[in-house]
């Protein structure tokens, strides 16, 4: 599995942004080689990366670094890259549109920035939205635990600021597919 770098730069801005510069660089110097080596040059936001050393791991080590190993860090990560992807003119548009309609389009952009796969709404009503993440060769809780950050920095966007979102199925826990739930 390959990730955009628009999600890779996401993630070393992230640190920056939360706990500043100093923090970041010990960030850095904490990655393990491979992942070290993609964050010490330039990361292009349109050129895929390796998903483990480009994505998880660091992800991981943000993880352990700033959130004592919990996987909230993840999520926060993934709200951070929504509201960094969403600001603008989409922000405006998100804040008016219709939550289905903004967590509709939020599966059709997990094409541009993760392959191989794809993610659907599977059901959806005034209450509830079901999304899968299907054709994936790998995962990490990780990785899932961004993808429910990025729906809950979307729909915080969108002014829905009373929803849960989590997961109910997870390719890295063995299923064969991964099954987000949000209750709005």
């Amino acid at each position: 599995m390959e990730v955009k770098g628009t999600s890779v730069l996401a993630t070393k801005n992230f640190v920056n942004h939360k706990f500043g510069l100093e923090a970041q660089k010990a960030w850095l110097e904490s990655l393990p080689g491979e992942s070290r080596k993609i964050f010490d040059q330039a990361i292009l936001a349109n050129n895929w990366y390796p998903f483990r050393t480009g994505f998880v791991e660091p992800t991981r080590m943000i993880c352990n670094s700033f959130y004592g190993g919990s996987e909230l860090g993840a999520r926060e990560i993934g709200r951070y890259s929504a509201e960094q992807s969403l600001r603008g003119i989409y922000k405006a548009f998100a804040r008016v549109a219709s939550v289905n309609f903004i967590m509709e389009r939020t599966a059709n952009i997990f094409k541009t920035y993760y392959t191989p796969g794809r993610m659907e709404v599977a059901s959806q009503d005034q209450q509830h939205l079901v999304f899968h993440i299907l054709d994936i060769d790998d995962s990490d809780l990780l990785f899932e635990h961004r993808i429910c950050g990025w729906i809950n920095g979307a729909l915080l966007i969108c002014n829905n600021r009373d929803h849960e979102v989590k997961i109910a199925r997870s390719v890295a826990r063995g299923d064969t597919l991964i099954e987000i739930l949000v209750a709005l």
